[in-house]
């Protein structure tokens, strides 16, 4: 796993929003997701570990393989330390088994 400093869009490092509301864009990688077995036409919460996330990050975006293309997902929450929780969402007619070892990233926004 590792993680890196970036400016997504328009939000830079550092960047003060809100008058005066700071914050730090931050981008983690965890590089050994095994997600659970989605069954058809259901949405399930699931909890992946990204060393460094603290409770109180935000999670703007999340970049997914291309083997996880059948899912919708969503970064809802840092629930707990080093845990996103991410919402999974299949909406096709028969259950969907990602293989382990992927690959996934997630930028958040931390409060300063």
């Amino acid at each position: 796993m590792r993680f890196e400093d970036l400016s997504v869009g328009k939000l830079q490092l550092g960047e003060t929003i809100d008058g005066g509301f700071p914050f730090t864009v931050l981008k983690f990688t965890n590089t050994a997701v095994d997600p659970a077995n989605v069954l058809a036409n259901v949405s399930a919460e699931q909890s992946f570990a990204f060393t460094g996330l603290k409770v109180g990050d935000v999670p703007i975006a999340l970049e997914t393989p291309s083997a996880m293309a059948t899912l919708q997902t969503v970064p809802t929450r840092v629930g707990a330390v080093d845990a996103l929780t991410v919402r999974c969402t299949n909406t096709t007619a028969s259950a969907i088994n990602i293989a382990a070892g992927q690959t996934i990233s997630v930028t958040v926004i931390r409060p300063r």
